[in-house]
């Protein structure tokens, strides 16, 4: 399109939650490998394999971050466990290590799903999400004004992570792309001010 150049296909891409890809799996009769292609999609989203456990009495999986995350029937992603709600030494919290075992999602489909899609490694949450999945909403936004030092920390130790493991998914040469998001919006405006975001945020993207 920028080179005005025609294509032969028009890349069209429908996005889904795992509980709405059960029910799409169910509704259409087909095998978990066979969704994308059902939906005519055109991005493969290659995760980290970051599951550690599986509490199945409770529901609950928890990931290298020590996050929990609720399995039981909901729609989209719900905490459950959040690590550091009462943490009263925000400093003592041990940060994962961006190790290649996290990427053998990346090796194992990227190779198998290179030709047939536009692999985009998929590191959501990426950083003042991290913060609240690790920390809680309310709790992030009051250390911002009130406990400068350990948010910083967290912060730090938050965007440390993502920069190492995605200096690994670049030099392993499969993924077309890496994906992040984050969300400092509501429906008015910003949810902090332009000055605290510059202030914590825009210098660690």
């Amino acid at each position: 399109a920028i080179n005005r150049v025609r294509q032969d296909v028009l890349p069209t891409q429908i996005d889904y939650t795992p509980e709405m890809k059960d029910k799409i799996k169910k509704l259409l009769n087909i095998e978990d490998s066979e969704v994308d292609e059902k939906l005519d999609n055109h991005i493969k989203y290659l995760s980290l394999k970051d599951i550690v456990e599986i509490d199945k009495e409770n529901g609950i999986k928890y990931d290298i971050w020590g996050i929990g995350w609720d399995q039981i029937l909901t729609e989209g992603f719900h905490i459950r466990y959040y690590p550091l709600l009462e943490s009263g030494g925000l400093m003592e919290y041990k940060f994962p290590e961006p190790t290649d075992k996290l990427l053998s999602v990346i090796k194992e489909r990227g190779q198998i799903e290179k030709d047939n899609y536009f692999l985009l490694s998929l590191q959501d949450f990426t950083l003042f999400e991290r913060s609240w999945c690790l920390r809680g909403y309310e709790n992030v936004l009051m250390d911002l004004y009130y406990r400068e030092k350990e948010i910083n920390y967290i912060l730090d130790g938050i965007t440390d992570f993502n920069i190492e493991i995605s200096k690994k998914i670049v030099k392993l040469d499969i993924v077309d792309g890496l994906r992040t998001g984050d969300d400092f919006g509501t429906q008015r405006g910003m949810v902090m001010s332009p000055e605290m975001w510059r202030k914590f945020f825009k210098k660690r993207y």
